[in-house]
Parts: structure tokens; C-alpha cells; sequence
């Protein structure tokens, strides 16, 4: 869902670039490795090289010599443009010209000592466009972008900075669905903070660490018109917020983290339907799970235990260590694993789980039991107006 396509945005680049793949970086790969990484191991072959055009051509001219060629062949290719003769008596590409691979890839610009140095154009059919306000070693550096060519499987667009080949700095990488992640880019990876928007809608707020998606905040709007406005943390795989259904349900509370779908209700919170029923209570799976109240349109109330969305019991709430007129007090929600276990605070047992307790203010201590499984204990604050949830996970002995 609003997980998939930043990740999906960048890995999406491997397949495009796939055989010229070696860093596991695409926007270098793409041309650090296989135009930069091909000229620079082709510069050592003698007489005619990629680099160079047929060396005896105009043997009197001088050292620095300047001229323009019109398809001129080299290794491999054909270049139209200007040529300088080197102390080896060799000329090479020097200045604005255009060349053009056998292979397809045509490059065009300015260039120096054979490589392509300064502002200039790069063209991979199947592939893409690249632009940069000047090239290093056959690689794109400064201001630029990346355009896939029309056809190829992702589109994808890249405006921003690049560095040695890399998205490195501020850019913005546009998805073929119209997605815009703009973002701070380290060596081709997300750094820091990214707002991802959606023409449906969506717009969100993303932190990163080491490309690795740590919280997101905003709105999510999913192709069938369910919204989902909140905070998600990745590192617990939870979140809360609302979340309004196109059928007219809506949710406020905590919810488990889903990828690509709406994330399931878990934990506490609040279900309203368009019929006017209203549930406030646990919830797992997406289901009505724990200790809840369910209050139907028609003033009728169930409040107890519920299972996979059912009524099992009108279980009260035990309530432990009495109030005191006007005393403070706050409630503590106890489930486990394990139905029936028992419940015990500060050593008293109280009933079984689930339950819902009502405590004074302070320091409590809970235990969670059953035979056969070793006891769970914490020890809890409770303060005036507090609603805790506790999960017992009790592991066989």
C-alpha cells in the first residue's frame, strides 16, 4: 500500500538496468558500470579504441590540433563532432559532438579527452534518457534527470541531483501511476525524511534510516476509496488512527500493520456502522476480540467477552481494590493467550481473562496464570482516568 511503491520506485530500476548491474546501486549502475566501466577498460587497447578514432588520419597536424569529423568510426561506433589530437598523436572527441553505439546507445554533448565531460545527453533504447548539467567518466553529476524510454516496463521519472552516476541530494522520482516521492538521496538510497504523494489522494510523510522505512504519518487513500488517515510505526508493525470504509464503517484506535491492503484493527479501539451500531473495545485480526460494548441502534447494549467477533459472555468487569468516595482510579484490560487464565493483582485472584479492571491510582502488580504454563507478571501505574491494555502471553513450562 503506501509501503510498496517507495520501495517499489527504487527496486524497480534494477529491472530496467538489469546486465549492467554491479554495485547494487541502479542510477550508477546504469551508467557508472556499463558506459563509464566500458570506456575506461577499453582505453588501454593500442591503435583504435573506443576512445579514439583511427590515429594516422591527418598525421601532420600538429599536438592540440582541433577539427570536426562527420561520422567518423571508432571501436564500435560512429562519432560526428570535434576531435583534438593527443601527444600520442591520437585523436580523440573533444568538444560538442554526438556518438553513437552499435549497440544503441547514443551519447551527445560535450566531451573531453574521448569520455563525455560537461553538459550532455545520454540515450539507451528500451532504457531511458538521462540529462545532467555535466558528466565525470562517462557518469552523470550535478543537476539531471532520468526519464524511462516509452514502452519499457516501469515508467519511472528521476529530477534532482546526482553524484558519480548516483541520485545524490535533493530529488523527486515519479512513478508510472503519478506517485511522487520527493526526498533527500544518499549514493541512489532515501536519506532522513520523504513526502510521498498520490493523484488519488494519498500524502504522507516518511522517515528513513539506511533506506529502511522507520514511521509514517498522513493520509492513505487505496484504489477502492478506503481512507486511512494516522500514524504507522514499522519497527513494532503497528499503528492507530481512522480509518473510513467506502461501505460507510468507521474505525478510531490501534491497528496492525498490513502491506499492500488496509491495515486489520488490533488492540483498542472504536468500530461505528452505517446502521448506528457502535463497538469500543479489543480488537484482533480485524475482529472483535477481548473485553468490549457493543450498543446497538436500538439503545440494546452486549458488554462482556468477544471472540472472533462473537458474543461469548456478559462477563462484568471485576472491579479489585474498592474506591473510596471521590477516590481516583483508572482501568487496566487484561487478555492472554490463554482463555481462562487466571488473573491475579497484588495477589488477590480477581477473575479471569479476559478482564477489564478498575484500580485505584499507583503501583499494581498483575499476574497472569494457568497450569502447565509459567506465570506472567508486570507491574503497572495506574493514574486518575488511565486506560491501559495488558497482553498476558504465557509460554508452556
Amino acid at each position: 500500500m503506501k509501503k510498496l511503491f517507495l520501495l517499489f520506485s527504487i527496486s524497480i530500476l534494477f529491472a530496467l538496468f538489469a546486465g549492467g548491474c554491479a554495485t547494487g546501486n541502479p542510477a550508477a549502475d546504469a551508467f557508472g558500470n556499463w558506459v563509464g566501466g566500458m570506456m575506461i577498460a577499453e582505453a588501454g587497447r593500442p591503435q583504435v579504441t573506443v576512445n579514439n578514432v583511427v590515429p594516422h588520419t591527418h598525421a601532420s597536424s600538429p599536438v592540440g590540433a582541433v577539427r570536426f569529423v562527420t561520422d567518423a568510426r571508432m571501436d564500435g561506433s560512429s562519432y560526428t563532432g570535434f576531435v583534438k589530437k593527443g601527444v600520442d598523436g591520437i585523436e580523440r572527441p573533444d568538444g560538442k559532438g554526438k556518438r553513437t553505439y552499435e549497440h544503441g546507445l547514443v551519447l551527445e554533448g560535450e566531451f573531453k579527452d574521448g569520455f563525455i565531460h560537461g553538459p550532455g545527453v545520454a540515450i539507451k533504447p528500451g532504457i531511458g534518457r538521462w540529462e545532467a548539467e555535466r558528466w565525470k567518466d562517462g557518469k552523470p553529476s550535478g543537476r539531471g534527470s532520468f526519464t524511462s524510454a516509452a514502452g519499457a516496463e516501469y515508467q519511472v521519472k528521476f529530477e534532482g541531483e546526482f553524484e558519480d552516476g548516483a541520485w545524490h541530494g535533493r530529488g523527486v522520482l515519479t512513478g508510472h501511476d503519478g506517485t511522487k516521492t520527493e526526498a533527500e538521496w544518499r549514493r541512489g538510497k532515501i536519506y532522513g525524511q520523504a513526502r510521498v504523494t498520490k493523484p488519488s489522494g494519498t500524502d504522507l510523510t516518511v522517515d528513513y534510516l539506511d533506506d529502511k522505512r522507520l514511521k509514517e504519518e498522513g493520509t492513505t487513500v487505496y484504489p477502492d476509496g478506503t481512507k486511512q488517515v494516522g500514524k504507522w510505526d514499522y519497527a513494532r508493525g503497528t499503528g492507530s488512527g481512522v480509518i473510513n470504509w467506502k461501505d460507510g464503517r468507521e474505525y478510531n484506535g490501534e491497528w496492525r500493520n498490513v502491506e499492500g491492503k488496509v491495515d486489520q484493527p488490533d488492540g483498542e479501539g472504536t468500530m461505528t456502522w452505517p446502521n448506528g451500531n457502535k463497538y469500543k473495545g479489543e480488537w484482533k485480526d480485524g475482529k472483535m476480540h477481548g473485553f468490549g460494548k457493543m450498543t446497538l441502534a436500538n439503545g440494546t447494549v452486549q458488554e462482556g467477552v468477544w471472540r472472533a467477533d462473537k458474543f461469548v459472555s456478559a462477563q462484568p468487569a471485576p472491579s479489585v481494590s474498592p474506591v473510596p468516595s471521590g477516590g481516583k482510579q483508572g482501568s487496566v484490560s487484561v487478555i492472554s493467550n490463554e482463555e481462562d487464565a487466571e488473573v491475579l493483582v497484588d495477589g488477590s485472584f480477581v477473575g479471569n481473562a479476559p478482564a477489564k479492571l478498575k484500580l485505584t491510582e499507583g503501583a499494581h502488580v498483575i499476574e497472569v496464570k494457568k497450569d502447565g504454563f509459567k506465570p506472567f507478571k508486570r507491574e503497572i501505574k495506574v493514574t486518575e482516568g488511565s486506560e491501559l491494555n495488558l497482553r498476558a502471553v504465557l509460554q508452556r513450562q
